[in-house]
């Protein structure tokens, strides 16, 4: 390797590039030998201000500028060598891509991809000594073809497809490569499966059983009443619950390798905690020795204090619960495609749901004394949320 040799050229070049709602300063660099500009860099300084920090931007160039060497043109690099570099936990290209989009990727969604590329696209012999540069919209369908016939599935297919074009159009994107093979190349059509909603008989079946795990027991009914996702589930916290006033906020998304993080798409809300489930609640409570606010609801037994219960206990834990309900191995299998991350919930008859801005607004309109969101499943079952409002907190 050796360091760009700058004679008649600007060394780099700083422009501002729009990002969602910022507007940031990115940089370019010319390699002068070849007469082209051949990386480009986001300085994360944002253009703002009377001066709009430009000499703090030139000044992260400058420091940038030290750790650039050219090593050729990407383009000519290998692919498969490529986009298995580019999903390294630290490489700079998902350095550069988070600091395009603001935020950082999810680890999970980072080890998902590099998987997906091991398993589904390496073993292509065709790609194995293809260069990026080689890489053509027909290449990308004859790939598409051999993976149906080794039996991959088309969502497995589809996410490889996306590990390979996140990559490819990073390059694109950045000026170095000439076009786009994967623009012209759709997905494999996905027909999804109905996720699983369980009826009211079920429910009452659900609810006349006891789960021997407490933690999964309420964990579980929970879900079901409320259409909380796994991730919420498990990063539930004690502060999170307020008994008195019959609600849950729904605020962490626990994630394995990233811990609590934002909820989903930014769906942090308040949802009504059904009478049912509260004497669930002071089970579980009773059950644990991490009681303090900040603690986790459904604890793990080998390290309570600081984390919630395993995805695959709770993934056990569903489907022993749906057996002793009586519900079919082939109907497990139908709604345990989605065990875990939205579990099933009442079929139609969905509890309140209120937003976080409108929380005030939402309290007043719980129902006054003698009135309840009623949706009385057979067996007797009454979800009371204005009821029992003062029977203490958890």
């Amino acid at each position: 390797m050796r360091p760009i040799f700058v004679s008649s050229h600007a060394q780099y070049n700083l422009y501002p590039r729009k990002i969602r709602n910022v507007t940031l300063y990115y940089v370019r660099f010319w390699n002068e030998s070849e007469k082209r500009w051949f990386k480009t860099r986001s300085t994360g300084v944002p253009v703002d201000g009377k001066k709009q920090r430009r000499l703090e931007a030139t000044a992260v160039a400058m420091e940038l500028l030290k750790s650039i060497q050219y090593t050729g043109n990407t383009a000519d690099g290998k692919f498969i060598d490529f986009i298995f570099s580019f999903w390294l936990p630290d490489s700079e290209y998902l350095k550069a891509k988070e600091s395009d989009n603001g935020k950082p990727l999810s680890a999970k969604y980072i080890k998902c991809s590099a998987d997906s590329i091991r398993l589904h696209v390496k073993p292509y012999k065709p790609f194995q000594n293809i260069r990026i540069s080689e890489l053509t919209a027909s290449a990308i369908e004859r790939w598409k073809v051999w993976a149906i016939k080794q039996g991959f599935g088309s969502r497995s297919i589809n996410f490889a497809f996306q590990a390979m074009s996140v990559p490819v159009r990073w390059l694109y994107a950045h000026g170095e490569l000439a076009a786009d093979p994967f623009r012209a190349v759709h997905k494999v059509k996905d027909t999804p499966k109905e996720k699983g909603v369980l009826s009211r008989t079920e429910v009452q079946k659900l609810f006349s059983i006891h789960d021997s795990d407490i933690r999964i027991d309420c964990l579980v009914k929970l879900a079901v009443l409320t259409g909380m996702r796994r991730g919420e589930l498990r990063g539930l916290r004690w502060k999170d619950i307020d008994e008195g006033g019959r609600l849950i906020h729904v605020q962490n998304n626990f994630q394995d390798m990233e811990g609590s993080k934002d909820c989903k798409c930014g769906s942090a809300r308040y949802v009504v905690l059904p009478s049912v489930i509260v004497p669930l609640l002071h089970e579980v409570k009773s059950f644990s020795n991490c009681t303090r606010p900040e603690d986790f609801v459904f604890y793990s037994l080998s390290n309570p204090r600081n984390e919630p219960v395993s995805v695959e206990v709770i993934r056990k834990g569903f489907i022993r619960l749906l057996s002793e309900a009586g519900i079919s191995h082939t109907e497990q299998k139908e709604r345990t495609v989605n065990a875990g991350k939205k579990l099933p919930f009442l079929a139609g008859e969905n509890l309140p749901d209120f937003s976080k801005k409108n929380i005030n607004r939402s309290r007043r309109l719980r129902p006054s004394c003698g009135s309840s969101y009623d949706m009385n499943p057979p067996g007797g079952l009454k979800y009371d949320s204005g009821a029992a409002a003062g029977q203490g907190s958890l």
